[in-house]
């Protein structure tokens, strides 16, 4: 298992050092950047696109294909990159438990024995605050880096 993992990573890792040496990155950032100059609805729009990728790809190959596309354009935008990290992750993470390619439910369902339909209903209230939950620390980043800049660390 940790040989498959490794590949893949590997592969992820490549793919994104393609992409950055290609000039697609550029585009993408041209792209996003004019959609709008509201840092609020550009961080709407790509935690949109993050829960969609993270629907149907793995957390670990998405952060390393899309962090070094979209990491540059947050942070022009004036979005601390801890606080983009953190919010990367928890949306990629949140995108492994709904449908379609939900590979969380599909192990919840083989390890508890019960049908996939029962489960991605029961999930629906758990996924309801994690979109809150996802909305707080997008646009509250006082939650996310907040205890860091209190310590010092930041």
């Amino acid at each position: 298992m940790l040989r498959y993992l490794n590949h893949r990573c590997g592969i992820a890792s490549g793919f994104a050092s393609a992409i950055s040496f290609s000039g697609i990155s550029k585009d993408v950032a041209d792209f996003f950047n004019g959609i709008t100059d509201n840092p609020y609805l550009l961080f709407f729009i790509i935690n949109v696109f993050l829960f969609i990728v993270g629907m149907f790809l793995d957390a670990g190959p998405a952060i390393l294909i899309f962090a070094p596309i979209i990491a540059p354009i947050m942070i022009a935008a004036g979005i601390d990159p801890v606080h983009f990290g953190v919010v990367m992750v928890c949306n990629l993470s949140i995108g492994l438990a709904t449908p379609p390619m939900g590979l969380v439910l599909f192990v919840a369902s083989g390890v508890s024995g019960v049908p996939l339909q029962h489960i991605s209903r029961a999930i629906i209230p758990f996924l309801a605050i994690e979109f809150l939950i996802i909305f707080l620390i997008s646009f509250f980043p006082s939650l996310v880096i907040g205890l860091p800049q209190l310590l010092g660390v930041m």
